[in-house]
């Protein structure tokens, strides 16, 4: 997230992603719901109050929810230690976690099997998995939809 600040407040909130179509609605809401707020109001801002914003996400993107709110406290805090004249806290590193995708079929939701997991019997969509971040891209894309790294043998 990138923040402009004016008389504390967030005068602007700016995002970039490279994730699912969930992780760029959650970063667009977080953003909208975060212009205006005092940089405190904006530190209260939840995962849990965004996917609500959202009206919900489908159980294999509430990961997703977890990236917008986090990002803009991450934001938050960096401003406010570049204005203390602190150094700003590194940024850790990406967390390796599961992703749900590869047990479900991003697009319907149905369990994926393992031996089938690059193939969903319900939609009939067809998968490669990212050489990255293990993550599942429908066959044919050419980008992760997750991490953004080029697929390998897209077609």
């Amino acid at each position: 997230f990138y923040i402009k600040v004016k008389d504390d407040r967030l005068d602007d909130v700016k995002f970039q992603t490279f994730g699912c179509g969930a992780a760029i609605a959650v970063s667009s809401m977080v953003s909208e719901m975060a212009k205006g707020k005092t940089l405190d109001e904006g530190l209260a801002i939840t995962n849990e109050l965004v996917a609500e914003e959202l009206g919900g996400l489908p159980k294999n993107k509430m990961h997703c929810s977890n990236l917008g709110a986090d990002a803009l406290h991450a934001a938050i805090r960096n401003y406010r230690d570049t204005r203390a004249g602190r150094a700003p806290a590194a940024v850790p590193a990406a967390e390796e976690h599961e992703h749900p995708e590869c047990c479900s079929c991003p697009f319907c939701d149905t369990a994926l099997q393992e031996e089938d997991k690059l193939f969903c019997r319900a939609c009939r969509v067809e998968f490669v998995e990212c050489p990255a971040c293990g993550g599942i891209s429908k066959k044919g894309e050419p980008v992760c939809i997750h991490c953004g790294k080029p697929l390998e043998g897209k077609d």
